[in-house]
């Protein structure tokens, strides 16, 4: 190192100017100049360039205006992204687009299965069968079960639907019970269907009076018509009119078939098993009286077998 002069300093003479500049010396190296009545040259500052289009020099790009505006609207998006979506999500809020219910909240991985769907289930319990009584609809109890293969194509074909998911809630207080929770619920309606129908299976589909006694069963219900069997709809369609038009008969008919079915589970209860075949039998011979054999059903016109035609 020289002084101004052009003479080199000693070793001594360094090291005192470095203490003395200490913190302020340069991370570059002094270009052969030192302190010079105590102040540091003003370093020749270079430009460092930069791929930044928008910059000039060494700007940062978050001090170029156009540069800034778009960070802070980047920023800002990202806030209103994080505020937009619920941590935990509650009923009747969404989640993936959508709709969830009163099932979410239940243990059983069956009814869970079913809590987005965009119908309005319950689960079985005392505020359903209140809102059935209040608001005088039908109830429709579906009962199934987890491994069930039917019980998922219904849940992924129709109860999925919006349109038909439209028809039941505003119709009827839907309910879904896993059997394997509520055996005792699945023994006394899947005798209701056996009674109706002559055959049982899972998913299990009653429509109830509000004071729970069935009037309409049946089983695994398609999206829409097929061969003989009718879709979901227009059996929704057909037991609401029936409700609408003559609650009186309805109500009639399902008080005959739940003193049949009380017969029925008062035998069962006598004996350790359950003899399908003798409760069928038994089944025809209490209802074989009130059999419409040119509507179907039971009693007169419009019978159960009507309902969805």
């Amino acid at each position: 190192m020289s002084d101004p002069s052009g003479k080199s300093l000693g070793s001594c003479e360094t090291e005192a100017i470095r203490v003395r500049l200490g913190d302020r010396i340069l991370s570059r190296q002094l270009q052969g100049t030192a302190e010079v009545g105590g102040r540091l040259p003003r370093p020749r500052f270079k430009p460092v360039p930069t791929q930044n289009p928008y910059s000039r020099g060494n700007v940062s790009p978050s001090h170029n205006p156009r540069m800034g505006l778009l960070l802070r609207s980047a920023v800002l998006s990202a806030i209103l992204v994080l505020v937009a979506v619920p941590v935990h999500p509650g009923v009747g809020e969404s989640r993936q687009g959508q709709q969830v219910n009163r099932l979410l909240t239940e243990s059983s991985p069956y009814l869970q299965l079913h809590a987005h769907n965009p119908v309005d289930w319950s689960p079985w319990g005392e505020e359903a069968l209140a809102k059935a009584r209040r608001e005088n609809k039908p109830i429709f109890l579906s009962v199934g079960y987890s491994t069930c293969f039917w019980c998922h194509v219904m849940e992924r074909e129709v109860f999925s639907d919006a349109v038909i998911a439209r028809q039941m809630n505003e119709w009827f207080v839907s309910i879904k019970v896993d059997k394997e929770e509520r055996p005792d619920i699945d023994e006394i309606y899947m005798a209701a269907t056996q009674l109706l129908t002559g055959r049982g299976g899972w998913p299990n589909s009653v429509f109830l009076t509000p004071d729970l006694k069935p009037f309409f069963a049946g089983t695994n219900f398609p999206p829409v018509d097929r061969g003989q069997l009718p879709g979901f709809p227009r059996v929704l369609e057909r037991v609401h009119a029936a409700w609408q038009l003559q609650p009186e008969v309805v109500e009639a008919r399902a008080e005959r078939l739940f003193e049949a079915l009380r017969g029925v589970l008062r035998e069962g209860e006598r004996s350790s098993t359950l003899d399908l075949a003798e409760v069928w039998a038994r089944a025809v011979q209490q209802l074989e009286g009130q059999y419409d054999s040119v509507w179907g059903g039971f009693g007169k016109a419009p019978s159960e077998r009507s309902a969805i035609r």
